[in-house]
């Protein structure tokens, strides 16, 4: 007897189960990032940091919507293009909040946009997707460039910091 959880798997399209996969591993991810800048809350008393923790709050039921959408046998499509919603919206508030981060949110969009676009849409829905990835990663580079004025400036890591730490 099959369990649920590897019949559910067998049952879907493989579209439809990367599209699952892409929002439950988003869903995880987003999850403990969440926690940590809730801690961050605690410890930084600035409202760059509070919304930031309410835009990936945001983001999480974002990508938790799109993996019931392809659980519910919706067209992978559907869910495919809410995770990607929901990566644009966030990567453009990212990119407002915290300085210097364009150059990695523009590289996170073409990257994830694109490999996901490849993995769960069709070759007439890929090719806009991935556009609309490029030029989301570009408007967050320009605003990373342009609009400094109430960033939160993220500490820049240097070699002689990590290996004092080792």
């Amino acid at each position: 007897m099959k369990k649920w959880f590897s019949k559910f798997f067998a049952e879907m399209h493989p579209q439809s189960r990367n599209a699952f996969l892409m929002a439950m591993i988003t869903v995880v991810g987003v999850s403990f990032t969440d926690i940590y800048v809730f801690y961050l809350i605690a410890r930084i008393d600035d409202w760059q940091v509070v919304a930031l923790a309410g835009a990936l709050s945001f983001f999480v039921l974002i990508a938790a919507l799109s993996a019931i959408l392809a659980r519910r046998k919706y067209p992978a499509s559907v869910s495919a293009l809410v995770l990607f919603g929901g990566f644009s919206i966030m990567a453009l508030v990212s990119s407002v909040i915290l300085a210097g981060v364009g150059r990695i949110i523009l590289a996170a969009s073409i990257i994830l946009i694109t490999t996901g676009a490849g993995l769960t849409l069709s070759r007439k829905m890929a090719p806009p997707t991935i556009i609309t990835g490029i030029v989301v990663g570009i408007i967050a580079l320009l605003i990373d460039f342009f609009v400094p004025a109430y960033q939160l400036a993220v500490l820049k890591r240097t070699t002689y910091s990590w290996l004092h730490f080792l």
